[in-house]
């Protein structure tokens, strides 16, 4: 049998056992509309706890992983470019204990602002007391959101620092003023 052949057999059995992605991550460009950060689809049934720890144990380009947070239609567009549509993917949007039902206090492990959301009509809604994490899933087209239980089927992970221009889009002017 081809060498090369065994080759691939055998890695591409360790990234499905292993949860990893489809790929290298994905860079949303600055010059195309974007933040710069990286994106990255990895398709591995975990908890969403488990999903976030996985992503901050993995690195690109010097960013530390983190479930993917959205800021606008455009960024969700790019990243869901790269989900499969009947993919129960989770994101890095969560409700933490305590929170208002079925709408309060949703927030993203960045850190980050919730300011734009993609809720399926009557969603969310708690409709089981335990749905706490956002996800897409087989409910619908247009990867809209759902208020789930804690666990999915594939999780999108963000690399880059929210707020920070990676250095390779920083020109030099940028960084001798941080120095002056």
């Amino acid at each position: 049998m081809n060498k090369r052949l065994i080759l691939f057999v055998a890695l591409m059995s360790l990234s499905v056992i292993a949860g990893q992605s489809y790929g290298v991550p994905i860079q949303w460009e600055v010059s195309s509309g974007g933040n710069g950060h990286y994106f990255e689809y990895v398709d591995a049934p975990l908890t969403f706890w488990e999903a976030q720890s996985w992503a901050q144990s993995n690195y690109w380009e010097g960013w530390q992983g983190y479930l993917a947070s959205f800021h606008s239609a455009e960024e969700y567009a790019f990243v869901m470019a790269m989900v499969p549509t009947n993919s129960r993917t989770m994101y890095g949007l969560y409700q933490p204990s305590g929170s208002s039902e079925p709408a309060g206090g949703w927030v993203w492990v960045s850190g980050e602002s919730v300011e734009w959301t993609n809720w399926w009509p009557g969603e969310p809604n708690n409709s089981s007391n335990q749905e706490w994490i956002a996800m897409t899933g087989t409910f619908g087209t247009g990867h809209l959101w759902n208020d789930m239980p804690n666990w999915a089927s594939a999780f999108v992970v963000e690399y880059g620092d929210p707020g920070v221009i990676p250095m390779e889009q920083s020109s030099w002017g940028d960084i001798k003023s941080i120095y002056r």
